[in-house]
């Protein structure tokens, strides 16, 4: 059950490392991947990184809010860098413009305001337990049950407690 709830951490760290070692043999350091994607003169590709920085400021945690810009930039700036992925990636962009009516309809009912972004409701879960604390209402270690949701280890407690039963 935990590789169902928690897979990510192992995999995190494998995809961290992967991607340091092509940056370092690459040289596509995150400062370099900004600065030509906020530089880069084809409007497609500014217009795309434009969105995933709004979409990373939106993130109230620092670490999720970094890793979805420069992950972002990273795959953008390796479309636009690489002229074996450009022409694929500008056909994909104008068939999802070609059937955008129909995709809205299937993506509505996944899409979320920034404020109601899972990463987003986790940081305002952990502000909740540190208010909670700091009334007195749970002890230090503990966390309040809006929190809890967010952590895999307790949720998979809870799912075992539910399949004894």
């Amino acid at each position: 059950m935990a590789d169902i709830i928690a897979f990510g951490d192992k995999h995190k760290k494998i995809i961290k490392i992967a991607v340091g070692w092509f940056r370092k043999k690459t040289g596509a350091e995150i400062e370099v991947v900004h600065k030509d994607l906020k530089c880069c003169g084809n409007p497609v590709f500014g217009a795309i990184d434009k969105l995933i920085n709004h979409a990373a400021d939106s993130i109230d945690e620092k670490w999720q809010r970094r890793v979805v810009r420069e992950f972002g930039e990273l795959f953008l700036w390796i479309l636009y860098k690489d002229t074996a992925y450009r022409d694929p990636a500008f056909w994909i962009l104008y068939q999802l413009l070609e059937h955008a009516d129909e995709i809205k309809e299937d993506l509505k009912e996944y899409v979320k305001e920034p404020q109601d972004w899972y990463v987003n409701a986790w940081s305002e879960s952990k502000r909740h337990t540190a208010e909670l604390i700091e009334k007195g209402r749970i002890p230090g270690y503990a966390k309040a049950l809006d929190e809890s949701i967010f952590t895999p280890q307790e949720q998979e407690r809870r799912l075992r407690k539910v399949k004894r039963k």
